[in-house]
């Protein structure tokens, strides 16, 4: 049974994401038909911009959820009944098909499927989530907006400031019906299937032979995702093919008049945009590189640069339109920043961060060790020298006009390959730490090659386009470099990363978890039985017995292992997590005076009355831990590791020196009246 509900949740959220990206492709492409896939997607973004608009308004409960769900699926039921009989872009008739196109293409489906029934059944559920990251920090999040309407309103969260909190809504979806252990089901599982069906979709529109599909559905498998909790992955990167496909299609559009046919043509584009930086802000660079790469060219070979220009005036408008919701959701955070600055670099080593970086950079070629989410560096570099080769030779392409049909798609290439570079580059630099960085840059990574791989086959390999008149139709031709050059690089990609594609399909298997970092565990039965603890019902009365002896409606400061137990409608609580120091609402006006006294002060005065703290668990980082942090190349390490070591010494300070409710099981209740 529980196979079914879970196959029947991930294909009602196609459903559901079809039918809101249909009522938007109706007012983007109402001149022809999309596939399904980047229609979900599209959808999906959509979502997520009604999600902010949930948020802001403090209206995100369950509730509001099954109306969005429901909304869907009734879109979608309509676009049943009302597809009108037009020609999809690009379609092609089975007749012209080969044999070898047909096989190659069965083999990618076949591939799909067996991979998608793989997730299924061995994450949904999850017997492992990250006993730090996902209970102390990401499964807060949804349960808290059902509960409360809103993922703001909380300064200790690193919300506002390392994302908008658009994957927490989305997640909610799938915990609004199902327990925690499913919520894999809707990164690892939902987004990597849409993803594999969105370059089915692409692949379809650019007619490409069903190798050149197999080929990247191969690449979208096979490179390490780095999975270390329920954060944006494959998310991420199905709002990157879904960024990069529809700019490819503006230039079908670019043609428009009037200023509200020319909104509505940029209306996936700046939607896939605001989704991809509204779900991770490490987004932003690769989002506004391509975008200004992207653009700029089609400026440079655009006859009306007037219409252009004003065209991508109205997609900054229009990202920043769909950025709004969230940014309100978190402006008391942002408004303190403006009035009073922000800072995060103490205990400044001598050494210049371009030194570091530079060091850093060099390391990463040398390194011949495995690394602590799998795989190695040389096998993340190759990937991204191939991404440079593929952008170097599709602006020559351009450049030489070869095909003039294929240009948009070859610029986007040009632009997502020299995007996922400067992005990392840049990420590593303000980072300055390399293997964040590279697990970070692993949604791009995924979402770029594929599409390379899919153009470069269609465009240059054996089979390719040939437009004359208006009728792309096949054309068999003897350059046969190019799907050489894909086939080898394959080979090549299968190799380096196959021991982690094994190790990653032993894990889910037997561990029934897809936790990178779990990899080099030979034995995982302790961090199992911690999960069917955390999860179970005794944690969660557990937690509410303890949130039961404080008064009803006060607030309360809590930093314990499982949060997700307390009942957030009761009071008003405040989470803490590690990375909330960076929020500058709640750091920068804190002094370091060594006085709990001065502590409990700055509480008080955010209103909150108790103390629930966890002051001596062996999953949250310890106190040796935060000290060799100290001694970190990054600043950003020094700074979380030196707010984390004063907010222990402060809350065993205050402690000695307030009213104790309660101390058990490694938890304390103070009441600071």
């Amino acid at each position: 049974m529980p196979l079914f509900f879970s196959t029947f949740l991930i294909l009602a959220l196609l459903v559901s994401t079809y039918g809101w990206g249909w009522m938007v492709a109706r007012i983007s492409y109402h001149t022809h038909d999309q596939h399904w896939a980047f229609l979900s997607a599209l959808g999906l973004s959509c979502l997520i911009f009604l999600g902010g608009i949930l948020n802001a308004l403090s209206i995100a409960y369950a509730g509001g959820l099954y109306v969005l769900f429901g909304i869907g699926i009734v879109f979608s039921f309509v676009a049943l009944f009302r597809r009108r009989a037009v020609k999809p872009i690009h379609q092609y008739e089975a007749s012209s098909r080969g044999s070898a196109d047909l096989i190659f293409s069965s083999l990618s489906y076949i591939l799909i499927l067996g991979t998608a029934a793989f997730l299924i059944v061995t994450l949904m559920p999850t017997n492992i989530l990250n006993y730090h990251d996902d209970f102390y920090v990401h499964t807060i999040g949804p349960y808290r907006m059902m509960q409360t309407g809103t993922l703001g309103g909380n300064p200790f969260s690193r919300l506002g400031f390392d994302s908008f909190g658009a994957q927490s809504f989305l997640q909610a979806f799938i915990l609004a019906i199902f327990p925690t252990e499913y919520v894999n089901g809707f990164d690892s599982v939902f987004c990597f299937i849409l993803a594999a069906f969105l370059l089915i979709g692409i692949a379809k529109t650019l007619k490409a032979h069903g190798l050149y599909l197999l080929l990247s559905l191969s690449v979208l498998i096979i490179i390490n995702p780095q999975t270390v909790n329920i954060s944006a992955v494959y998310s991420g990167s199905v709002m990157i093919l879904g960024m990069i496909f529809s700019s490819s299609l503006l230039e079908n559009s670019r043609s428009c008049s009037g200023i509200k046919s020319m909104v509505a043509s940029v209306l996936p584009f700046a939607l896939f945009v605001s989704a991809l930086i509204s779900l991770k802000m490490s987004f932003v660079f690769f989002a506004v590189i391509y975008s200004s790469i992207y653009f700029l060219i089609l400026l440079y070979f655009s006859i009306d640069k007037k219409n252009s220009t004003i065209t991508m005036a109205f997609i900054i408008v229009l990202i920043l339109i769909f950025l709004l919701p969230w940014i309100t959701v978190y402006w008391e955070n942002y408004l303190y920043v403006l009035q009073h600055g922000f800072s995060v670099n103490p205990m400044e080593f001598s050494e210049s961060n371009w030194f570091l970086f530079q060091k850093i950079m060099i390391r990463q070629f040398l390194h011949s060790d495995k690394l602590l989410y799998g795989g190695h560096y040389f096998s993340y570099v190759l990937v991204m020298i191939t991404l440079l080769m593929a952008s170097i030779l599709s602006i020559c392409c351009v450049k030489r006009n070869e095909s003039i049909a294929f240009r948009p798609y070859l610029i986007s290439v040009f632009a997502s390959g020299v995007a996922c570079i400067a992005s990392y580059f840049l990420n590593t630099y303000i980072r300055l730490d390399s293997e964040a960085t590279l697990r970070y840059s692993c949604p791009v990574l995924i979402g770029t090659l594929p599409y390379a791989v899919l153009i470069f086959g269609s465009h240059l390999g054996t089979f390719q386009l040939d437009i004359r008149g208006n009728k792309p139709y096949p054309k068999i031709k003897k350059k046969i470099g190019m799907t050489f050059v894909l086939i080898v690089l394959q080979i090549i990609l299968i190799g380096l990363f196959w021991d982690n594609l094994r190790d990653r399909i032993r894990l889910a298997y037997y561990d029934r978890t897809n936790l990178s970092f779990l990899l080099a565990r030979v034995d995982n039965s302790d961090l199992y039985q911690y999960n069917q603890y955390a999860l179970s019902n005794e944690a969660r009365d557990l937690m509410r017995s303890i949130q039961s002896k404080t008064e009803k409606g006060q607030a309360i400061f809590t930093s314990i292992e499982i949060p997700c137990h307390l009942d957030f409608t009761r009071n008003k609580i405040y989470t803490f997590d590690d990375f909330g120091i960076y929020n500058p609402r709640l750091w920068l006006n804190i002094s370091f005076t060594n006085n709990p006294e001065d502590i409990r002060r700055y509480l008080k005065n955010m209103g909150i009355r108790y103390i629930m703290w966890e002051y001596n668990s062996s999953l949250m980082r310890s106190e040796e831990k935060w000290r060799s942090r100290l001694n970190s190349i990054a600043s950003w390490r020094r700074k979380e590791a030196l707010y984390n070591l004063y907010f222990r010494k402060m809350m065993f300070a205050l402690a000695e020196k307030s009213k104790i409710i309660y101390n058990s099981n490694e938890i304390i209740l103070i009441d600071l009246e």
